[in-house]
């Protein structure tokens, strides 16, 4: 994608710091997101790209789940909206160790115990959990329009199609039901480490390197695989677009995981008193 490119400004003014492979540190956010200096021998032309078949199921040596006969499963699918939900009533709670974070409070327990499984030395950092259904939409209106740019004989269904891959439709949404967090792995410094991409790279503007699944540097991968464990281990699923996005409790979770019915739907935070 030319230039830098800008989606949701009204929430995602925030900047990410992550170790390189050459342990330099690489920062970025708001316009720069996902781009850094890159080796030549990682340049796009030069590394091949697998499109929707490698997510079919690998996290490293961890199983994710993200297929269904081998197609990939996006939030826009029928089988996702097609599984109801029977919301449990937990409430958002705030995350002590991410500021201004809430989410509900069975997936504030299961990130708990996520950070517990991980190495010495390493933690989770979440930047992002709820979010209102009016910042979705906002998200979901400046990345189709980004679309319509890119793919100018696309008709609306496949453009819902393609704007799922990064953003979910509002009914589906895991960050409107408080269900989701967009996270990143640090080390004892507070330093982010290095996972191929920034948080909230598009598949367009990271060359699809935002799959989980995707071909990725050795660090990468290596650091990938750490996250999915103590995630998956804890009852998170990931969405397979987005090495950073795991959810509990939503209808995504509900189907990958052969639940009957999704215990988390949409969601509005209180006002503080």
């Amino acid at each position: 994608m030319a230039g830098p490119f800008h989606i949701g400004e009204d929430h995602r003014h925030r900047r990410s710091s992550w170790s390189a492979p050459d342990g330099s540190s690489v920062t970025s956010g708001g316009e720069g997101r996902g781009a850094r200096p890159i080796d030549p021998s990682e340049r796009p032309e030069n590394r091949p790209f697998v499109a929707a078949a490698r997510t079919s199921g690998r996290c490293g040596d961890t199983r994710c789940i993200h297929s269904v006969d081998g197609m990939t499963i996006l939030l826009s699918d029928q089988r996702v909206r097609a599984i109801g939900v029977r919301d449990n009533g937990e409430p958002l709670v705030p995350l002590d160790f991410a500021s201004g974070v809430v989410v509900r409070s069975g997936l504030a327990n299961r990130l708990y115990d996520a950070r517990g499984a991980l190495p010495s030395g390493v933690d989770l950092r979440v930047l992002e959990g709820h979010r209102g259904a009016s910042d979705q939409q906002a998200i979901i209106e400046d990345y189709t329009s980004e679309l319509r740019v890119l793919h100018p004989d696309a008709d609306e269904a496949e453009l819902d199609r393609l704007s799922s891959r990064f953003v979910a439709p509002i009914a589906v949404a895991p960050h409107v039901a408080g269900a989701a967090v967009d996270l990143t792995l640090v080390d004892d410094g507070g330093e982010e480490l290095w996972m191929g991409t920034a948080v909230d790279a598009t598949p367009e503007h990271s060359d699809g390197a935002c799959w989980f699944d995707a071909e990725v540097d050795r660090t990468a991968r290596h650091n990938r695989t750490i996250l999915a464990r103590a995630l998956k281990g804890a009852g998170l699923v990931n969405y397979p677009t987005e090495w950073w996005h795991w959810s509990y409790g939503d209808r995504y979770w509900a189907l990958l995981t052969e639940r009957e019915h999704a215990v988390y739907g949409p969601v509005e935070a209180k006002a503080p008193a």
